[in-house]
């Protein structure tokens, strides 16, 4: 498996290209590196879509201004209703503050918790949920690997979650109309990670610490102190899908 890094200033700029080979071990090393120079922009949008794509679907990520890429957006958490309002899909997000982790077992419990009135063991007011389960960190580093589940896996929980309060979810792949429905109605996003990179993804990630369903192992939920923590606009409150209207721009 490749993973494609696409970097430039705009839709037709010159960028750099990395591409990062899995060995047999699961870890990516650096197979190539090459320049993407005006030259081939004729070609470009089509270069970037596939390659935009791809990462939806766990094998790329893209850092571009331009086209259907967005503005680059720092936010802090907890969200505000006006920090999700400015969002579009396309736009970069680059995520500094507290964030949770959960899964499908962590997200049933607190599901549960809330249709009974019981308190959670986070505050959902403003929180921003990273749908992963991370591999055990190594001697002297915070985390190990952290990237993202599938998150159709918790759209089933989703919806009254942002009712009660919850602003942001983070993961890979694209969400039902129930999540998307209740995206315009209570405020909130849905961020893509990039499947793939999850060890670049853990540099952002300066603490961590287990705080509730211990017994969950990797799927415990976690509280995570992260840094510019890189992901993409994927649903808005505006209704706005990167899937459908990717797919929509290019489509031949």
């Amino acid at each position: 498996m490749y993973i494609f890094i696409f970097l430039c200033k705009g839709l037709l700029a010159p960028g750099y290209v990395f591409i990062f080979k899995q060995e047999i071990n699961g870890n990516y090393r650096l197979h190539e590196l090459k320049d993407f120079h005006r030259k081939d922009a004729k070609n470009a949008e089509v270069f970037i879509i596939t390659i935009f794509l791809c990462e939806l679907c766990d094998s790329a990520v893209i850092f571009c201004k331009g086209g259907i890429m967005g503005n680059e957006i720092k936010l802090k958490t907890p969200l505000s209703d006006e920090d999700i309002e400015k969002l579009k899909i396309g736009d970069k997000v680059l995520l500094s503050g507290i964030i949770y982790t959960g899964r499908d077992a962590a997200h049933k419990r607190l599901y549960e918790l809330l249709k009974t009135g019981k308190p959670l063991p986070i505050n959902l007011k403003g929180a921003v949920i990273y749908y992963v389960g991370p591999a055990p960190a190594k001697p002297g580093y915070v985390i190990g690997s952290a990237g993202p589940t599938t998150s159709y896996r918790m759209d089933p929980f989703t919806p009254f979650m942002h009712k009660n309060g919850l602003k942001a979810t983070i993961g890979k792949g694209n969400r039902s109309k129930e999540v998307r429905e209740a995206l315009k109605e209570y405020k909130g996003i849905y961020l893509a990670a990039t499947g793939g990179v999850a060890a670049l993804i853990a540099k952002s990630v300066k603490s961590a610490k287990i705080i509730a369903y211990e017994d969950l192992g990797a799927e415990a939920i976690r509280e995570l102190l992260v840094e510019d923590f890189p992901c993409t606009v994927a649903n808005d409150c505006w209704g706005g899908d990167l899937f459908e209207q990717g797919v929509k721009k290019f489509k031949i």
